[in-house]
């Protein structure tokens, strides 16, 4: 009896797992509830176990979907059932939103396509505890050239030097940038120093010939625009 007990168990998740990717094929991301995905994604990673608890267990640990994907792999790790395997697939699935967005950001012009430099840029910060200070440096049609870390320091602020961006710019033979920083506050209003440091790029920018279309400051639940608010 035991034997057939464990085969019974075995049929009935492999079953669900069965009719779980049926309804993803039939109703796409939207007809599946944020474990559902989860659950989805680890049945690649964990063949043999029912691993809607661990789904489960993954959103409840660390509050949503996102934040799975945003969790780093001692954190992930620590979830029952996580092992380095399941770990290292959830951090690569990250990795690949980040370089996705940054292809698709690749593809366009970004003075047509800011929506997808903001989602690019919401990828790249929303989970940092620190602020970082982006660059991303475009060319004459607008494409986009590169993307660097310029500077990184605390949660209270970052020491940005404009001639060490501008250099960078002539090191690429950027036209055109944008340059970027997050608030982990979650406050995206411009700071009196915010507002110093984008007047000087601007202007040291201009001496080389070279565009600064916007700065754009990053925080969990939206962003600010220097362009969009008339201030560049």
């Amino acid at each position: 009896m035991k034997p057939l007990k464990v085969k019974e168990q075995k049929s009935h998740f492999e079953g669900h797992r069965a009719r779980l990717k049926d309804r993803f094929a039939s109703l796409g991301v939207d007809g599946l509830a944020d474990y559902e995905l989860l659950e989805l994604l680890l049945t690649y990673a964990i063949p043999r176990r029912d691993v809607k608890p661990i789904a489960k267990g993954l959103i409840l640990h660390f509050g949503s979907l996102a934040k799975v994907f945003e969790a780093e792999k001692h954190e992930l790790t620590e979830v029952d059932g996580i092992g380095d395997h399941v770990a290292a697939l959830l951090i690569l699935c990250s990795a690949l939103g980040v370089h996705t967005s940054k292809s698709k950001l690749q593809e366009k012009p970004h003075m047509n396509n800011l929506d997808a430099v903001i989602q690019y840029l919401h990828s790249r910060m929303d989970s940092l505890k620190h602020e970082e200070f982006h660059a991303l440096f475009f060319d004459a049609k607008n494409g986009l050239i590169a993307d660097e870390t310029l500077f990184k320091g605390s949660t209270t602020g970052s020491a940005v030097y404009p001639k060490e961006v501008i250099r960078k710019a002539l090191a690429h033979g950027a036209s055109a940038l944008i340059i970027a920083h997050n608030h982990p506050s979650g406050d995206t209003s411009p700071s009196p120093e915010d507002e110093e440091v984008t007047m000087r790029i601007a202007q040291a920018g201009m001496i080389m010939d070279i565009t600064l279309h916007d700065h754009l400051i990053i925080g969990k639940k939206g962003h600010y625009s220097f362009a969009e608010n008339g201030k560049l």
